[in-house]
């Protein structure tokens, strides 16, 4: 849990889910009003098997705006600035899968991004799913 004014990412931020869940799962912070990322952020979340048959392929990613409470609606971001990288379950980070990226199986990758100053001369790339 993050609970910040401001979230600057400098170098690199990863985080990696590992529950199989029907929706895409997103980190989130909590108060922050602006977003600065001139590095590498990366969200990954791993495709499981239950068995021989049936593949489990859940979604992750970022979402950035402000969200106070669980009682109130999140609000919009002041800034969200992306000179960097964000990926979200992007080709480039599932090429270990072994049996599923033979089978061209991918997870899904969201970012959601609700701010009222959006400048990204960045790159974000998500996974488009199966």
């Amino acid at each position: 849990m993050i609970d910040a004014a401001a979230f600057d990412i400098e170098n690199q931020f990863s985080i990696n889910f590992s529950a199989a869940v029907l929706n895409p799962e997103l980190f989130e912070t909590w108060n922050t009003v602006n977003y600065t990322n001139n590095g590498l952020m990366v969200a990954l979340a791993q495709a499981t098997s239950t068995s021989v048959f049936l593949f489990e392929l859940p979604g992750c990613g970022f979402e950035f705006d402000t969200q106070t409470t669980n009682a109130n609606s999140p609000q919009m971001a002041g800034t969200f600035y992306n000179p960097g990288t964000i990926r979200a379950n992007s080709s480039t980070d599932l090429n270990g899968l072994g049996i599923f990226t033979l089978l061209g199986l991918a997870s899904v990758g969201e970012v959601v991004v609700s701010a009222t100053n959006v400048v990204n001369p960045g790159s974000i790339d998500v996974g488009t799913g199966v």
